[in-house]
């Protein structure tokens, strides 16, 4: 059943993510509803939150993630009205969930694990933590990369995993460009440093099959990455 209403959304406890150009989904007292820019309500859609520490996420178009304390992912299809995947990778509070740039993949980032899906939430790795993420994007190559207090860490989509550079104070990344990363500190000051990339391009040069650019790497490079 679909409920359509004319009244202004009330203020409280909730999330709230795009799920198309004109749509906006809330997550209020335990019911998802779809909204304008200014708040009215158009209509509450059919779903049953499985506890109350639910909490949306965006994903691809017409569609959202509903994520749960106890591990429990959805993915919540806004045009059919219903739940159409499930993923439980094992991990502990999910903190937040990182798509790639196609929005082909997308990486669970818990308290402590990371678990790399496909869009309609098919695990392609998992990888357990004893260290807190900062924050993460994927590269253009759909390699996951992510910082912690004391490193700069990559994760492909096999669960080749590795560090990438030690940091002396936490950093939040932007992206490496030409062997470059860009990225901000707390307070909100950016910088640049020079890290090698060569480890994680080799591996994922193996994952693609391309023998030669991996050899290619092996003779031009450092590789000078300390695997984990």
């Amino acid at each position: 059943m679909v409920t359509t209403s004319n009244e202004p959304l009330s203020h409280g406890k909730g999330t709230a993510v795009f799920v198309g150009r004109d749509n906006i989904c809330v997550l209020s007292n335990e019911q998802l509803k779809l909204v304008t820019y200014s708040g009215t309500v158009k209509r509450t859609l059919e779903w049953r939150s499985a506890d109350s520490s639910a909490r949306i996420y965006p994903a691809t178009l017409g569609k959202l993630l509903i994520g749960y304390q106890s591990s429990l992912v959805e993915l919540y299809d806004v045009t059919a009205k219903k739940v159409i995947g499930r993923v439980r990778p094992g991990f502990d509070r999910l903190k937040r969930a990182v798509w790639s740039k196609k929005l082909a993949v997308v990486a669970f980032v818990f308290k402590n694990g990371i678990a790399v899906c496909t869009k309609d939430l098919a695990v392609l790795c998992t990888a357990a933590l004893k260290e807190t993420i900062l924050t993460a994007y994927f590269d253009n190559n759909d390699v996951l990369i992510y910082s912690t207090h004391q490193h700069l860490k990559y994760l492909l989509s096999d669960g080749s995993a590795g560090i990438i550079t030690g940091t002396e104070h936490p950093l939040y990344p932007i992206c490496i460009a030409n062997s470059t990363l860009h990225y901000m500190r707390r307070g909100g000051a950016f910088g640049t440093r020079k890290v090698c990339v060569d480890e994680y391009n080799y591996r994922l040069n193996v994952l693609k099959g391309n023998l030669e650019g991996a050899q290619r790497i092996l003779e031009l490079g450092d590789m000078w990455g300390s695997n984990t």
